[in-house]
């Protein structure tokens, strides 16, 4: 049956139209053919192609010092499958203004993998491995990149942006920063307004992904696990010798947001680092399983602000799962917290110099702690409508600022969501529900309907599995689902089933 028949045998007075597998094929065919449209140039690279050549898929060029010039807005730079390096191709140095363009918001300049992950760009720790410098509107995806141990003058970052904006970073995978040097993953320094997105990060002593000095950065469903990188003898003495530090920092910045990330086996999930004002930055639907802290909100020389965590998720932290240390408003909204050492704590740093900290709870979650909540040198703070469930200690000190608490068992069948059968669903402030939720996908700050987790696997949003990086059972993304307990039989009934879409009004059926 055509669609537009389909669409004729409802009656005029249906106002919403399910999504059935003919109209989703059409949807999806649409989208599909609007994602692939270009409109500007190919060029390919290969680390045994020739810079005499044409550039074409079957011609490709070498080097990128010679394929960057040539790049215009709308124009794609493929690599292809194999290892680039300093004695073949060299190392993508970007500087918009000297060896490359600018794209523009409608024809960005892109530079991606034929076949994601398969171009390897290997550095040495001599030099930065991908290097943007003062560009604007450039789109990286399915790249690998990874640096080395090296004891040389270059911090051997893999990857850094500078001086930068509208930067799209996708389904990227990053490893092995210089343990000899105070190097990061990826580091976005003075770059605003820049997306990273499903990446996975290994092997690293300091951090991950930190924006530093960058405001309006989104950090969206990203893996990182440092794999307990351990500082190297005679290197950089990072904050915890044993593993990496953070896996997402802001170090400092404002109004960035970090979302459905996890974070595995680092010292820090999310951390905040108040060097200079940061404000409003915002911590949405992420987990943080082994780390050392879940998430850290520090004052140092200057003072954070306005900080939210939304349906945040901490299991096994070894010191608070949440800190607000010498912040002012830090708001946790459906925040969970299991198996830690302290659920939530907020304190002042010895010295800092701020005298109206503030800390908010609200349908909070903590269980099997060894200290509940643990309030000391805020100048404001109130708890409501919380969980204490199984702890060591609920409430130090005890106080009329904690009001409205549960003392039951949550009944969860997986710490990631508030099942229906559970006494705490709609249990909260305004009859929402007391704990986190990590259901569906925050996209800029803004909560979807759609499904963050495989519908059939549970698996998470990873990306292709490389043999002897990230496909280590037990540390890595393509099976974290399995240590958070999510799969087929523990999501919710009808998840990610059948959806309904909202004819409009002035819609018209004809022959």
């Amino acid at each position: 049956m055509s669609v537009e028949r389909l669409l004729k045998a409802w009656s005029w007075g249906t106002i919403r139209l399910h999504l059935i597998p003919v109209l989703t094929c059409v949807l999806w065919m649409n989208t599909v053919a609007s994602a692939q449209t270009t409109t500007g140039r190919s060029f390919y690279l290969s680390p045994t192609g020739n810079d005499s050549n044409s550039g074409s898929a079957s011609s490709p060029w070498q080097t990128f010092s010679a394929a960057l010039p040539q790049l215009n807005p709308g124009d794609s730079l493929i690599l292809m499958d194999g290892t680039y390096n300093a004695s073949n191709s060299g190392f993508p140095t970007i500087a918009c203004g000297t060896n490359a363009n600018n794209g523009t918001s409608s024809l960005p300049i892109t530079m991606k993998a034929q076949n994601e992950r398969k171009a390897f760009i290997a550095g040495d720790g001599n030099e930065t491995v991908l290097d943007i410098e003062s560009c604007s509107y450039w789109t990286f995806y399915g790249l690998r990149l990874a640096s080395a141990d090296s004891n040389g003058t270059s911090q051997g970052f893999p990857l850094i942006a500078n001086n930068s904006n509208n930067l799209v970073f996708r389904r990227l995978l990053i490893s092995n920063s210089n343990r000899y040097q105070n190097s990061t993953l990826f580091l976005l320094n003075n770059t605003n307004s820049s997306l990273v997105e499903e990446s996975e990060f290994y092997y690293f002593h300091r951090h991950a992904l930190n924006t530093k000095y960058g405001t309006n950065n989104v950090f969206r469903r990203n893996y990182a696990n440092s794999r307990l990188y351990a500082d190297i003898p005679g290197g950089y003495v990072s904050g915890e010798s044993s593993r990496g530090d953070s896996a997402f920092i802001v170090y400092p910045g404002s109004n960035n947001i970090i979302e459905n990330n996890i974070s595995e086996l680092n010292t820090t999930a999310v951390d905040i680092q108040a060097e200079q004002p940061s404000d409003s930055n915002q911590n949405l639907g992420n987990i943080s399983l082994n780390d050392f802290y879940g998430a850290v909100i520090a004052a140092r020389e200057s003072i954070p602000s306005n900080t939210t965590l939304r349906n945040f998720v901490v299991i096994g932290a070894q010191y608070p799962g949440v800190y607000s240390r010498g912040a002012v408003n830090t708001q946790c909204y459906n925040c969970s917290v299991f198996n830690s050492g302290q659920g939530m704590t907020a304190d002042v740093p010895s010295g800092a110099a701020i005298t109206t900290p503030s800390f908010y709870s609200h349908n909070g979650l903590v269980s099997g702690n060894q200290i509940g909540f643990n309030i000391s040198s805020q100048s404001a703070w109130q708890v409501t409508y919380s969980d204490l469930f199984g702890n060591g200690t609920n409430f130090s000190p005890t106080s009329s600022n904690f009001q409205n608490s549960l003392f039951v068992d949550p009944k969860l069948v997986t710490d990631v969501y508030v099942p229906s059968a559970s006494p705490l669903k709609g249990a909260g402030e305004g009859g929402n529900d007391i704990g986190a939720s990590i259901l569906y996908r925050y996209v800029n700050g803004v909560l979807t309907n759609q499904p963050l987790w495989d519908t059939m696997s549970g698996a998470f949003t990873c990306g292709t599995v490389i043999a002897g990086l990230n496909d280590v059972s037990g540390s890595s993304c393509f099976d974290v689902n399995a240590r958070l307990n999510v799969n087929a039989s523990t999501l919710p009934t009808g998840y990610g089933g059948a959806q309904t879409i909202s004819a409009p009004s002035n819609l018209r059926l004809t022959n």
